[in-house]
């Protein structure tokens, strides 16, 4: 029985949640810069709210544009083993998301479109990055003097976005 109730805590133990640090938490307000292949810049206002909520998810919520233009999104963030995320998007989407030092990164494709998004915190704030590709495409495969070459699929980008969220003390 000692046997049993030592494995029993030590399974227990070692089930860990992803966690963020507190230092994600907060609000963080900025100016979102959207660049397309021309270079036309576009900019938004833009915040990031981080809540820790009782049962180890966080609201996850981002906000484009302010008065009339105001877009809010309401995630979940949702504990998937550790260091690894589900970004709930409360309408049957849940995005994966993995947790490395000071970074959150997910990478998904949507209607073609493969973007790349990287959330870094600072003392300061979060630098948020996305990049937005399409048109993949398969190039190498094949033999090149008797040696195999390996297929590798490129793809396109398109657009990039950016912004420095400062940490609101509000």
């Amino acid at each position: 029985m000692r046997v049993l109730s030592l494995l029993f805590i030590l399974i227990l133990t070692s089930q860990s949640h992803a966690q963020l640090s507190e230092k994600w938490e907060g609000k963080f307000i900025g100016t979102l810069f959207s660049t397309n292949l021309e270079n036309t810049v576009t900019d938004y206002e833009m915040e990031l709210h981080i809540k820790l909520n009782t049962d180890y998810t966080y609201n996850w919520t981002i906000v484009y544009g302010k008065d009339s233009t105001r877009q809010e999104r309401n995630y979940v963030l949702k504990p998937d083993g550790n260091n690894h995320f589900l970004l709930d998007e409360q309408n049957g989407i849940e995005l994966h998301m993995s947790h490395s030092d000071n970074s959150i990164t997910s990478v998904f494709d949507v209607q073609g479109n493969l973007l790349h998004v990287k959330y870094t915190l600072s003392k300061k704030g979060i630098m948020y990055e996305l990049t937005s590709s399409n048109a993949k495409a398969e190039t190498g495969g094949g033999k090149i003097e008797g040696q195999k070459v390996q297929t590798v699929y490129t793809y396109k980008t398109i657009a990039f976005q950016s912004a420095f969220l400062k940490r609101s003390k509000k």
